[in-house]
């Protein structure tokens, strides 16, 4: 874990659709919670709670999903997210491509 506390606790908690890996003890520094979906098509959801330094925006959310190609091998694809409205769009993809990339 890049900040905080390096020994926060965590749970798994299952749910109807898969279950979530979260943490029991720490809330707003690094990412609070991982989502794994078992139904239909795999994909996980991860949401990282960013400081107001990393431009417009709340939480930036990754949401990746698994292809598969043949027997042997798997596709895995990725999308960010993160929810802002008109200029603060230009800004957070400018922040995003100029700074934040190269930590994901």
């Amino acid at each position: 874990m890049f900040d905080g506390d390096t020994t926060a606790k965590f749970r798994i908690r299952e749910t109807d659709r898969g279950y979530f890996f979260e943490k029991t003890d720490q809330r707003g520094v690094n990412f609070d919670w991982v989502e794994l979906s078992r139904k239909g098509a795999a994909w996980v959801d991860l949401s990282i709670p960013y400081p107001p330094s990393a431009g417009p925006g709340g939480p930036f959310g990754i949401v990746g999903m698994v292809c598969p190609v043949d027997a042997h091998n798997t596709g895995v694809f990725f999308w960010r997210y993160r929810k802002f409205e008109d200029w603060q769009r230009d800004s957070w993809r400018f922040l995003y491509k100029t700074l934040i990339e190269k930590r994901h």
